[in-house]
């Protein structure tokens, strides 16, 4: 019986929304003078924070970023987050229901975690924002290097989990290639019917629109009735 549910965080527990993702590209016009650049995150090679950093200079500039490059822009990226959640140049907003059903999951004992390609820090930031934070145990972020489906397989094995012990939800094809490779069930989680067809399209069988569905779902595959207490 799985007992442990993995979360991706844009898109299943938080919106994205058009200035957070100014937040993310804004050391780089600072920096360098660079702007208009690509918002489709599934257009960089390879769907990770850090990997995004290193691809938008090596694109500009012809040549590898330094570490300290990818250093000051992480910390710079950081530094507006605060601030711009200080001053409301943005609100973060989670996904509805998300909240309540991180808290029941948390009463019937499921260890919760998340993976995203984000790094953790400005993850964190951003679910503490939205009063996230404190139902998360578990997490791996860019940090933990590559794409989606080595950020999650590196989650699972530190915790030492059997893949048939995990639940995966995510919202786009890279979450659904980790899952089917690390995780015992997978979950395609989106608002948008357009999105969960395509997901449907490429094999995903379980498909949630709002995370009334999902909690049924995981109520389903955890076999408990989620908001009961474990003794």
């Amino acid at each position: 019986m799985p007992k442990t549910v993995i979360f991706d965080v844009d898109g299943v527990l938080l919106h994205l929304s058009p200035a957070e993702e100014d937040g993310f590209f804004e050391p780089f016009r600072e920096t360098y003078g660079l702007t208009g650049l690509s918002r489709d995150w599934n257009a960089y090679k390879i769907r990770n924070d850090l990997h995004i950093v290193k691809e938008i200079i090596e694109t500009h500039f012809g040549r590898a970023a330094t570490a300290q490059e990818v250093e000051a822009w992480r910390r710079r990226y950081l530094e507006i987050i605060q601030d711009w959640i200080g001053r409301g140049v943005f609100a973060v907003e989670p996904v509805a229901g998300a909240v309540d059903l991180l808290r029941d999951l948390g009463k019937c004992g499921t260890l919760i975690g998340i993976a995203t390609a984000n790094i953790i820090d400005a993850a964190r930031m951003r679910l503490e924002a939205a009063s996230v934070w404190p139902h998360i145990r578990h997490w791996a972020g860019a940090e933990s290097g590559g794409p989606k489906k080595q950020i999650l397989g590196r989650l699972i094995s530190d915790l030492g989990l059997p893949r048939r012990d995990v639940i995966y939800v995510g919202d786009n094809l890279n979450d659904f290639e980790a899952g089917r490779e690390h995780a015992g069930h997978f979950i395609g989680f989106s608002s948008s019917a357009r999105q969960r067809q395509f997901l449907k399209e490429r094999g995903v069988a379980l498909l949630a629109g709002d995370h009334r569905e999902t909690r049924l779902l995981l109520e389903r595959l955890l076999s408990v009735p989620l908001g009961k207490e474990t003794a």
